[in-house]
């Protein structure tokens, strides 16, 4: 009888190891699977629109940057307009208008960082961590694809249910740590905008193209 007893407990044993190795199978998910998702997100859209505030500088601003590296970016009186080939940065306090030649090869920013991650960037490491205003989270480091490169690692974090970037770092060569918060992401199938500025009357044009 015990005998009996001893053997029913352990296959009762064996059969709750099973359920907690297939339980964790089915809710595990690998760092490239996560990326993966993430990039399909990006990929799937014409068109990025951002709310978020850099840590760093203190400021808040919301950016709209499409799949061709094109991008409107505002941040107080602050307006930055890019066609993918001029870059127009306004002041409004100053009523002054800088252009200069968009470069592409400048290196990571929070305007083209987006959609450069899908075809730069490998995922390194993955960790599941808590943010105060998130709850549970993803973070994820991505370094470049190429070791020779100018190009930084950067750490994102991620919303576990739908792979939406809330927070995200990366070591600027010109500025150093910038550090930025994202408060809304969405994702547009169609662009519409458009990235030309015109400048108001009696505004200073400074153009070095």
């Amino acid at each position: 009888m015990s005998l009996k007893i001893s053997m029913k407990t352990r296959i009762n044993k064996y059969i709750l190891i099973l359920l907690i190795l297939n339980t964790f199978t089915a809710f595990s998910i690998s760092k490239e699977d996560v990326f993966k998702n993430l990039i399909e997100k990006i990929e799937g859209s014409e068109a990025i629109y951002i709310e978020c505030s850099n840590r760093s500088e203190s400021l808040d601003a919301t950016l709209r940057v499409s799949k061709d590296g094109k991008y409107k970016l505002t941040s107080g009186p602050r307006i930055v307009y890019c066609d993918g080939e001029s870059i127009w940065n306004y002041s409004q306090y100053q009523r002054k208008l800088i252009i200069n030649e968009y470069n592409r090869e400048e290196g990571v920013s929070i305007e083209n960082l987006f959609y450069a991650i899908t075809q730069d960037y490998k995922v390194k490491t993955i960790k599941n961590t808590t943010l105060s205003s998130h709850g549970k989270v993803y973070k994820l480091t991505i370094i470049p694809n190429l070791k020779d490169t100018d190009l930084p690692e950067i750490t994102l974090w991620l919303k576990k249910t739908n792979y939406d970037i809330v927070k995200l770092y990366y070591d600027s060569i010109d500025f150093g740590r910038e550090t930025w918060d994202i408060k809304s992401i969405i994702y547009h199938k169609e662009d519409k905008a458009t990235y030309n500025f015109l400048p108001p009357r009696r505004t200073q044009v400074i153009d070095l193209r």
